[in-house]
């Protein structure tokens, strides 16, 4: 396999932007348009294309805190938890060396101006141009065009030059505002997520390392959604990718089957967090919405340039072979083994994990699960190598999701 996907640094961002816009019917959009606006604004302010790329990444990821358990995304009206979660989504963002300065801005997109303007600090105006992108996005209303919002839109921006908003950034949207083609671009985000710079640094392709790194953040930011399936897909990750390596294949193919399972459940943004939540059966209707994440985590994946491979694995991981699972019931002529051993991965984590209303399956009966699922859902092959390896197996699985549960907690520590 290649070393290099051809993935760009921009496409992987924009996918879990989409993914996060799933979340509420209240922020269609909202990360993208955010995107959007704050690139075009750092454009109009004549910032250099280094913070132009920050800013529109930031724009992308700027309610990542917001997604949490603890922090709901369910409206976006944040001024009760604005710092809760400006600085959770700061944490989360931090450790990757390329979102230093996305990160500080995503710390500081709910800064005043008021508050921040005696300060001479590049990195809090930085982070106000994220707040009026934010702030404007919210009066967009979502079924009418945006042609004929811009007027009441400015007034609203206006009324707050120099309390919330730099004014200078205010001049720079009234102007940007009126320029032909923006309202057009304003209703379709997510064809015009680039910079103006000519340089076009967001267009950066990322080295496999770092696409494992990167989706590792995807990865928080799906699971940390429930506290039921917090370190979940770090779990899957780690099996998926070990077994991967027990059967032979070179290196490079077990990151590969790693970044699947890190974005194998990027659908499950879509899904309300009532039913992620709930402590007891699902209700037929909750079943047909939780069974509707593979096809999201497909269509979010399969825009990304290279991810061909991946989106098979990771969005297949419900499927088996003998035609009984979903969304698409394949059978086994349609499902490679490199799927099936995603799923087993994810069959293994999710009955051998500890969850808050239930611990996971001891050996013996987690065991027996899986041999009963052998020949029959899944390939025996598959299977059998990692009950042969079940020990090993279960440790990794222990080791990679008691990280994950740590990075968890650090995001709300002092």
């Amino acid at each position: 396999m290649s070393e290099n996907l051809g993935v760009r640094l921009i496409e992987l961002i924009k996918s879990l932007s989409l993914g996060m816009d799933l979340i509420s019917s209240a922020v269609s959009n909202h990360h993208v348009r955010v995107g959007f606006l704050a690139a075009r604004l750092s454009h109009q302010l004549g910032y250099s294309a280094e913070v132009q790329r920050d800013l529109l990444f930031a724009g992308l990821m700027h309610d990542a805190g917001a997604l949490s358990y603890r922090s709901r995304l369910d409206a976006l009206e944040f001024e009760t938890d604005g710092i809760v979660h400006c600085e959770a989504g700061y944490r989360l963002v931090r450790p990757y060396p390329r979102f230093y300065s996305v990160a500080q801005y995503i710390r500081h997109h709910h800064d005043k101006y008021a508050d921040i303007k005696d300060k001479n600090n590049f990195t809090l105006e930085c982070g106000n141009v994220v707040n009026l992108a934010d702030r404007i996005d919210v009066q967009i209303k979502r079924d009418v065009p945006s042609a004929g919002q811009l007027e009441r839109i400015r007034q609203k921006i206006i009324e707050k030059k120099g309390i919330m908003f730099n004014p200078l950034h205010v001049e720079a949207f009234c102007d940007l505002s009126v320029q032909p083609g923006f309202a057009d671009q304003l209703d379709n985000p997510q064809d015009n997520l680039f910079t103006l710079a000519p340089e076009h640094l967001e267009n950066e392709e990322l080295s496999h390392n770092e696409l494992l790194e990167y989706t590792r953040l995807f990865s928080k930011i799906i699971d940390y959604r429930s506290s039921f399936t917090a370190t979940h897909s770090r779990g899957v990750a780690e099996i998926a990718g070990t077994l991967t390596c027990l059967m032979d294949s070179p290196s490079i193919k077990c990151d590969y089957m790693r970044i699947a399972g890190n974005l194998h459940d990027l659908g499950k943004l879509a899904v309300p967090e009532s039913i992620l939540e709930k402590n007891g059966p699902l209700k037929d209707e909750e079943w047909t919405v939780m069974r509707s994440h593979p096809k999201y985590c497909r269509k979010i994946l399969s825009a990304v340039q290279g991810f061909t491979n991946i989106t098979e694995w990771a969005c297949n991981h419900h499927e088996r072979i003998d035609g009984k699972g979903y969304p698409f019931g394949l059978t086994g002529a349609d499902l490679s083994l490199d799927c099936q051993v995603l799923a087993v991965a994810d069959v293994f984590t999710a009955i051998t994990e500890d969850r808050p209303y239930r611990d996971g399956m001891p050996m013996d009966i987690a065991r027996a699960v899986l041999k009963d699922m052998s020949g029959s859902a899944f390939s025996s092959d598959v299977v059998d190598l990692l009950l042969d390896n079940y020990e090993d197996l279960n440790s990794i699985r222990k080791v990679a999701q008691s990280n994950a549960r740590k990075e968890f907690f650090d995001l709300y520590e002092a």
